[in-house]
């Protein structure tokens, strides 16, 4: 073999060298590509349904709140009209008692 062929051999071996190296390389950018618009995926999909569940929990916490406000209000309702009785009991007995007083005496 003479110096050309030598140098021609040693280039084609490099070549297809460096060629094997680049089709590895873009195999795993492909693969790499895949991966991640499958987690991509993957990561919307529970991110949705993470939206989902907290829209879920906003709405029961929201009614829940409702609730204890109707509840209060109707415990400050039922407390104020008690206390409306007992003034008023309060405030008629003394009249009635002067009443018979007056009468007495």
């Amino acid at each position: 073999m003479n110096v050309y062929e030598l140098q021609e051999q040693s280039f084609n071996e490099y070549f297809s060298a460096e060629h094997s190296r680049l089709l590895n390389l873009w195999r795993a950018v492909v693969s790499f590509r895949r991966q991640f618009t499958e987690m991509k995926s993957a990561t919307e999909r529970d991110l949705s349904h993470v939206r989902a569940d907290l829209s879920k929990v906003h709405r029961s916490m929201h009614s829940a709140c409702l609730n204890l406000n109707a509840n209060q209000r109707s415990k400050d309702t039922k407390a104020s009209v008690a206390v409306d009785k007992v003034g008023k009991i309060s405030v008629v007995k003394p009249w009635v008692e002067l009443m018979q007083w007056n009468f007495i005496t």
